[in-house]
């Protein structure tokens, strides 16, 4: 059986939930930045007004604010475009059986199967984008159809206003083939640089590229690369429920000292660990991202080769993965850790439960000493500065 996956995307969809909500908003710029103006504020977010005066997610609020002199700046409301987005899955969810949410404002539909029910896929969408238009208020709405999940996200990107490109299938390769190389999902300026250095531009150039040559490039990755190129993807889309992330928040640092970032990467890989033996969850995946101090922001991921819920176990892949980020020998100004917990119910092998049973007894009791005599009762020597400039000199900046 032909697969039918269906990629929509809202466009700009903080700025427009935002809209939604307040009216006056619309037809003129808008910004939404994390901090203060002149004092480290970032921009998150920018409406297509903002972007033709020139302003860029990541730019600093005070580079926006110059270029876009009229643009309204608005502190972002997380816990509203979690429920925005919440309501958005909830209504695509009435279309099709298996839905995956990809971000805020896009999601991934199998219409495999459904097509004497619902109707063809592309007749499907423009069904939902008028309807969410007239029940959202959402005004411009992008899908993209397609045999796999790739092509299909490809295929929404390349809407400008609303509409829906329906690729062929056995077309995915020729639709493709003349894109720039950064519409590849997972394709970010870091590798398009690399790939603009070897020549490779478009997707068409990357496809016809031997394999193995990507491989030793690339290692894994050059593969799924090179698949990706020539339109090919067997990923299923995966509904369920979220997946559960523990984030450590914004951490501040404005350093390069890899000691510093070290203590203050520990320090919240514990919090995060605590909140993890108490919930009886496992981290699988680790994620850390990074804004430098001249704005630019990176990020890179890491599997465990076993959950774990230890910072003793969790810290040491955090600190490789902050190897790779001082590489650009620029300050750092901020962190932010993501733990993906795994599915309720994991349970840890017996060889590794044995393994680790002193060391869970020994942050076993820590915990229980703390929970008795506070938090700051036992502190490891690496972090103990960072607690004590925190209690003696007024949270004072780093």
């Amino acid at each position: 059986m032909e697969r039918n996956i269906i990629h929509i995307r809202i466009d700009s969809f903080f700025i427009e939930v935002e809209r939604i909500l307040e009216p006056f908003l619309r037809k003129r710029p808008v910004i939404i930045a994390k901090g203060e103006n002149g004092g480290g504020g970032y921009v998150m977010a920018a409406s297509q007004e903002a972007y033709s005066c020139g302003v860029r997610p990541a730019m600093p609020l005070e580079l926006a604010k110059h270029l876009a002199p009229d643009a309204a700046v608005i502190p972002p409301r997380f816990s509203l475009y979690r429920r925005a987005s919440a309501a958005l899955m909830n209504f695509f969810e009435s279309y099709s059986p298996v839905v995956e949410v990809d971000m805020d404002g896009e999601a991934y539909m199998d219409m495999t199967g459904t097509e004497r029910l619902m109707g063809k896929p592309r007749e499907v969408s423009a069904r939902m984008i008028k309807e969410i238009s007239k029940r959202f208020g959402f005004p411009v709405i992008a899908a993209g159809v397609a045999s796999n999940k790739v092509v299909a996200k490809i295929a929404s990107r390349i809407v400008r206003f609303s509409g829906i490109v329906d690729v062929a299938h056995g077309y995915e390769a020729d639709m493709i083939a003349p894109l720039p190389v950064r519409y590849l999902p997972s394709v970010g300026p870091r590798m398009c640089k690399r790939l603009k250095q070897m020549g490779v531009e478009l997707i068409g150039t990357l496809a016809s590229m031997p394999q193995d040559y990507l491989t030793i490039s690339f290692g894994k990755a050059g593969l799924v690369l090179h698949r990706r190129a020539r339109g090919i993807d067997s990923t299923p889309v995966t509904s369920g429920k979220k997946k559960v992330v523990l984030s450590s928040g914004e951490i501040m640092a404005m350093s390069a000292d890899p000691h510093v970032l070290g203590s203050l990467l520990f320090l919240n890989v514990e919090r995060l660990c605590k909140s993890l033996r108490f919930s009886g969850g496992f981290a699988r995946r680790i994620e850390l991202s990074v804004v430098y101090a001249d704005f630019v922001m990176a990020n890179r991921s890491c599997i465990l080769p076993e959950p774990s819920d230890m910072e003793f176990e969790v810290f040491p892949v955090v600190e490789d993965l902050l190897k790779h980020f001082l590489e650009r020998r620029v300050l750092i100004r901020s962190m932010n850790i993501n733990l993906f917990v795994v599915k309720e119910g994991y349970e840890l092998p017996l060889f590794v439960k044995e393994k680790n049973k002193r060391l869970r007894r020994l942050l076993s009791a820590i915990d229980s000493l703390r929970m008795h005599y506070g938090e700051e009762s036992l502190i490891w020597g690496r972090v103990a500065w960072k607690v004590m400039k925190e209690r003696y000199l007024c949270h004072s900046e780093i």
